[in-house]
């Protein structure tokens, strides 16, 4: 039987389970409304849209909560500063997704999610550590239309990730969506109990200033 227990991290949810002893952070887009800028609003990590393949800030840098009929959950994905029903990172656009993890992270998993009619080639993920060194990878040759695959890297010491599609024949692009990752630490039960109660007092507080 798996036993969860969600605890409230401003705005994201850190799931502890105790059947695996892991604790998973997970960092969805159908948290926040459609436009909702989240390069920093998840505790611990830093979203960036990077152009491929000169690493340079795509005209904003910006990474969204986006409406999109291509997503693994909810109705919406992570997008950047291009429009579309079906947010696309890819090699056919050039660009990619980065995730800075500020205490490290020691497994991370990302949703690919295919945005073409006929399906969509070689979605990968890169992890790095603080070095800059490739450290894990992980790819699919193909994920069908309608379809998503979740990749994901492991390692103790992940600094960040690199996320896009078809490095290969850079000529395909596809969606992301579901974020998750383990921490490198993650609180004890004390601190977490703590951040559950300032999370809840927090919610509460909104809740008054709408009314």
């Amino acid at each position: 039987m798996r036993t969860l227990v969600a605890i409230a991290l401003s705005a994201g949810i850190l799931v502890c389970s105790s059947w695996t002893g892991k604790a998973i952070v997970i960092c969805d887009p159908d948290e926040f409304a459609d436009g909702t800028l989240l390069n920093t609003i998840w505790p611990g990590i830093t979203l960036t849209a990077l152009d491929d393949p000169a690493g340079t800030v795509l005209p904003d840098g910006n990474v969204y909560a986006v409406n999109s009929t291509c997503v693994s959950t909810g109705m919406r994905g992570f997008g950047n500063s291009e429009p579309g029903l079906c947010p696309a990172w890819g090699n056919g656009n050039f660009d990619y997704l980065r995730v800075d993890f500020s205490m490290g992270a020691t497994e991370v998993y990302l949703d690919f999610v295919a945005n073409d009619a006929g399906g969509d080639a070689n979605p990968y993920i890169n992890a790095y550590d603080a070095g800059g060194n490739l450290v894990d990878s992980d790819t699919v040759s193909y994920v069908a239309a309608q379809a998503f695959a979740t990749l994901s890297v492991s390692h103790p010491d992940i600094a960040y990730i690199e996320a896009s599609w078809d490095m290969l024949a850079r000529s395909q692009n596809g969606s992301l969506d579901n974020l998750r990752y383990e921490p490198a630490s993650v609180p004890d039960a004390s601190s977490a109990l703590m951040l559950l109660t300032v999370a809840l007092l927090g919610l509460g507080a909104l809740s008054r200033s709408k009314n």
